[in-house]
């Protein structure tokens, strides 16, 4: 039997912080301290303009732009400070200390950025010596430098809050897979000893037919493997799927079953989950022809009604006695496979007209991809008419 492999335990921990984008945090640094430099700038000349003060305009916006621009080293220094020691509850001593101490050096060197090419191209007063720039403009610096610290610890704070939603979201993904998985899984040993004890019965009694029951099981378990991966089908794959049980079938009970296929041809691209049909049409054959001697017959019929596409298969047997009941490997799994893969599905379990018991599947229609129908090389028009085999 084949086992879904559980979803790993590192996996519900918080997921590794993602590398910065040392490229995308220069340009997206850069720009932003332009446009404060810009803004700044543009207040300067419009009080300068006010005021009718006597100042070259081009020196105060110089000065503004070269406040602005001598900021994106420290800023880029923060972000990826803030990056490596975040300011977290459990290590906010240690790491608001850090920060400090690289704060220190960092606001020392924006200014020397900012005082010595100010002088040498004239945009500061002369004379100013770096000792007293450093003084008049070391608390501002260092207040703007926390300033940007809490910004830098925001976004990388938001972004945490995203890769953790994304873990948990692809986490939810995987759980829900690996629960489709072992719904599936469960089916392939439902049917295959069920063949076998066939296969047992016929093997003295008539090798022949047990010889067809065996080809018929390597077709069914050929197609398994063959879409062990694929939880969707086209509604004609799961047909063609499902004609090797059918044989089986036929030669176990022989005159005793008839299966008649009425599929409308816009139904045959529909999605459908695989191994669908086969729960379904077991359970018709187990309550509604095996119980009886006489000849049974099984409807299977697909069509698309208002953007569903409608399922059903039917019996004539003796119907159902007492509420409906889907406690059975069979239909329990596929309802609750159902219940993962589609949630607005409709499943109906009914005494038939006229008799019988019918199961209804009522599905969201989409089409299945070409290729897949293809794969099976399944003429259309043969599902579209009604077939009935003896």
């Amino acid at each position: 039997m084949n086992r879904t492999s559980p979803v790993p335990a590192a996996a519900s921990a918080a997921p590794p912080a993602a590398p910065l984008r040392l490229g995308a945090l220069a340009v997206a640094v850069t720009l932003s301290w332009l446009a404060v430099g810009v803004v700044l700038s543009a207040s300067v000349y419009a009080s300068l303009k006010l005021a009718a003060v006597d100042y070259p305009v081009h020196l105060a916006v110089g000065e503004r732009m070269l406040g602005g621009i001598v900021w994106i080293p420290p800023t880029m220094a923060a972000f990826v400070l803030t990056r490596r020691f975040p300011l977290e509850r459990a290590r906010l001593p240690r790491n608001a200390l850090i920060h400090l101490a690289w704060a220190l050096p960092l606001v020392a060197a924006k200014v020397a950025a900012y005082h010595f090419p100010g002088v040498a191209l004239g945009l500061l007063r002369p004379g100013v010596s770096f000792g007293a720039a450093l003084v008049d403009l070391g608390a501002e610096s260092l207040l703007t430098y926390a300033f940007v610290v809490g910004v830098a610890h925001a976004f990388a704070h938001a972004r945490t809050l995203r890769e953790r939603e994304l873990a948990r979201s692809q986490l939810e993904t995987q759980l829900v897979q690996a629960q489709l998985q072992a719904l599936k899984a469960q089916l392939h040993p439902h049917f295959l000893f069920n063949t076998l004890h066939a296969i047992s019965t016929l093997v003295h009694a008539d090798p022949d037919r047990a010889e067809r029951v065996i080809a018929s099981l390597s077709e069914m378990l050929r197609n398994t493997l063959a879409h062990q991966h694929d939880q969707e089908v086209a509604l004609r794959d799961e047909l063609a799927a499902l004609e090797p049980y059918l044989d089986i079938e036929r030669t176990r009970l022989g005159d005793r079953l008839a299966v008649e296929v009425r599929v409308d041809a816009d139904a045959l691209d529909g999605c459908v989950p695989h191994l669908l049909l086969q729960p379904l049409v077991e359970n018709a054959i187990k309550h509604g022809i095996g119980p009886r001697r006489a000849p049974g017959r099984i409807r299977i019929t697909g069509c698309v009604e208002e953007g569903r596409l409608v399922v059903a298969v039917e019996d004539d047997g003796r119907g159902i006695s007492g509420p409906p009941r889907d406690g059975a490997m069979g239909l329990a799994n596929t309802r609750a496979r159902l219940q993962r893969l589609y949630p607005t599905h409709e499943f109906t379990l009914s005494s038939a007209p006229g008799g019988g018991t019918r199961v209804e599947v009522r599905l969201p229609f989409r089409r299945a991809p070409r290729e897949s129908a293809a794969d099976t090389r399944v003429n259309a028009s043969h599902f579209a008419e009604s077939e009935v085999t003896s």
